[in-house]
């Protein structure tokens, strides 16, 4: 704000100037001027670009469309630019001290009268840079002349900004591209994974049986088999039982397992007395293959039956349905 009202104003002698105070009130009139009494000089200092020194500041930005002075000089100085050959300068004495000194007026001049195959390009670079410079002195009334030199300053602090972006951005579109990698890595991963989980999940609840090869041992698998409760405790089948019914259970207590379908089981448990038979639970205890392998991937290695009257073991239950029914593979 200060710069603003610094232009705006005229210039205050020293001994005229308001002594300096903190938080004082300043009020600025703004009036918009009447095009017919504006004064002409105004008018003509209007019709110049506002953007005074822009030209020059932007020469890499997408977004401002250079003057064309500017523009003539700058594509002049990259056409001139790629057609050297630097290490071949070096190792001329001259030309390597223009250089060390970063003298890049000289070495134009040194291009003109001493190499034939660069003379022409460097004669049109230096006569675009130099009319451009004229361009940008007609924007900058009041303030200090733009040179030659200023020109060259200012590309060179472009250039190292714009190396610093493209070398910012080069790294950011790096990093973006390893993470889509990893990502798209990762997301086949989880095509796979689920499609072998479908897969499985399909052969379990429909069974595969119109699929698979019929052995001697397909045609020797059980439908059903029943175990007397002792077997069942000699198998470790069974952890437990309620201790007001243990006794009756080793007496009196049988298991019937029935394959249903594919890694799909029931289980009587039935009661036999004076050649009389009753079924404890109302309805068959139903379990599949996938509760089970659940069940062990929570590291739940027991499953109770009806309130906890009968505790199963669900390691050696799986293992005991995989072996008797061979659903999945498991050979005698």
């Amino acid at each position: 704000m200060v710069k603003v009202l610094m232009k705006l104003g005229q210039t205050i002698k020293r001994s005229e100037r308001y002594p300096r105070k903190e938080n004082r009130t300043v009020t600025l009139h703004l009036q918009i001027p009447d095009d017919k009494k504006m004064d002409p000089n105004q008018q003509s200092m209007d019709a110049i670009t506002p953007h005074i020194g822009k030209n020059v500041i932007d020469l890499f930005s997408v977004n401002y469309n250079r003057e064309e002075e500017v523009e003539s000089a700058f594509q002049s100085l990259v056409q001139f630019c790629k057609k050297i050959d630097i290490e071949k300068f070096k190792s001329i004495p001259d030309c390597a001290e223009i250089l060390r000194k970063n003298d890049f007026r000289n070495f134009l001049d040194y291009c003109i009268t001493h190499d034939t195959t660069l003379s022409e390009s460097a004669k049109k670079t230096v006569k675009d840079i130099e009319a451009a410079v004229e361009h940008i002195n007609l924007t900058r009334f009041g303030q200090e002349p733009f040179t030659y030199t200023d020109f060259f300053i200012r590309t060179v602090e472009q250039v190292k900004q714009y190396k610093n972006r493209v070398k910012r951005l080069h790294k950011h579109v790096s990093s973006v591209k390893g993470g889509l990698e990893a990502i798209q890595r990762h997301n086949k991963f989880l095509k796979e994974k689920k499609d072998d989980y479908l897969t499985v999940l399909q052969n379990v609840n429909k069974g595969n049986a119109n699929n698979r090869i019929v052995t001697e041992n397909d045609k020797n698998t059980p439908k059903h088999i029943t175990l007397a409760h002792n077997e069942m405790l000699s198998k470790g089948i069974i952890i437990g039982v309620k201790e007001e019914h243990r006794k009756d259970a080793e007496k009196y207590l049988k298991y019937k397992f029935r394959r249903m379908d594919v890694g799909v089981y029931e289980i009587d448990v039935i009661a036999t007395k004076f050649f009389v038979s009753k079924k404890i639970f109302s309805e068959p205890i139903r379990i599949t293959m996938l509760e089970l392998l659940e069940m062990e991937k929570k590291y739940q290695d027991s499953l109770n039956l009806e309130d906890d009257l009968i505790t199963l073991n669900v390691n050696l239950l799986k293992n005991f349905l995989s072996e008797t029914f061979k659903d999945f593979g498991v050979t005698d």
